[in-house]
């Protein structure tokens, strides 16, 4: 199989800007399946307008992106949702709901119009619940869980869609040590069986235990992309996040921690 054949998403030449300021400038990749790409960068580089460029829901000032080996703006909004999902970071209930049709409206982009989600619908939604560890909660309204719960909701709604690529906005925001783990864990499993994974993260160890390969984002138009474990380096995390790091052994790995006094360079 060709290179090109190889690529699920692929980004040519990419400018994110906001008034004023470009983030991202002349970005350029190509993902294959089973990847799974953490993208690191201090507050307000653009990690998730990055990630809302690449579904589709805002435009870069320059450049292409493809799905699949087909442009992303050829395609239509259902067919973009069979194939790729976003996670953001937060999640708005207009509508009251329950934790289980909530999961289950992650089925819409597969559903023919007109008609209602089948069994198996319902099943691989029943499925996602259970991942995420909600399967207690499948009655309960939305709006009376607890901040983390309510994001395992939206992650397991994500899982509900079943795409080729999952776009993932701070996916363990709000959740405890082990619920950030069971996420991930998920994710990664999604890799290993040929799926694809774009995440921002804030916990650069996070990164070092799942991702294939990282993105960083320097908020200035720089951006750096290489496998995981020669990119994360003390002297390059130093830079990305203009603070001291410093890398100490833990297991098999290197563990960062922040070793700066707390006042920006």
């Amino acid at each position: 199989m060709s290179k090109q054949a190889d690529t699920v998403l692929a980004g040519r030449k990419l400018r994110i800007e906001v008034p004023g300021r470009t983030l991202v400038d002349e970005l350029d990749f190509e993902l294959r399946a089973g990847e799974f790409l953490a993208v690191l960068g201090q507050n307000g580089a653009g990690k998730s307008l990055t990630l809302h460029t690449l579904a589709g829901l805002r435009r870069p000032a320059t450049g292409t992106i493809e799905l699949l080996g087909q442009p992303l703006p050829g395609l239509s909004r259902q067919t973009i949702a069979r194939q790729l999902a976003l996670l953001p970071q937060h999640s708005d209930d207009a509508f009251p709901a329950t934790v289980f049709d909530t999961v289950l409206s992650g089925r819409h982009p597969h559903v023919p119009r007109w008609q209602w989600e089948s069994a198996a619908d319902r099943g691989i939604a029943s499925d996602c619940l259970r991942l995420m560890d909600l399967h207690n909660l499948h009655n309960r309204d939305i709006a009376t869980l607890s901040g983390g719960e309510r994001r395992r909701v939206a992650v397991a709604q994500v899982l509900a869609q079943a795409p080729d690529v999952y776009l993932l906005d701070e996916p363990s925001n709000h959740l405890d040590p082990q619920h950030q783990l069971d996420v991930l864990n998920v994710f990664a499993d999604k890799a290993a069986c040929g799926k694809t994974v774009i995440a921002s993260l804030h916990d650069v160890n996070l990164a070092a235990r799942y991702a294939t390969s990282c993105l960083l984002l320097f908020g200035d138009g720089r951006w750096e992309l290489g496998p995981a474990e020669s990119i994360l380096t003390a002297a390059v995390l130093s830079d990305l996040y203009a603070t001291p790091m410093e890398a100490l052994p833990w297991h098999d790995r290197q563990f960062f921690v922040a070793a700066g006094n707390g006042q920006r360079r």
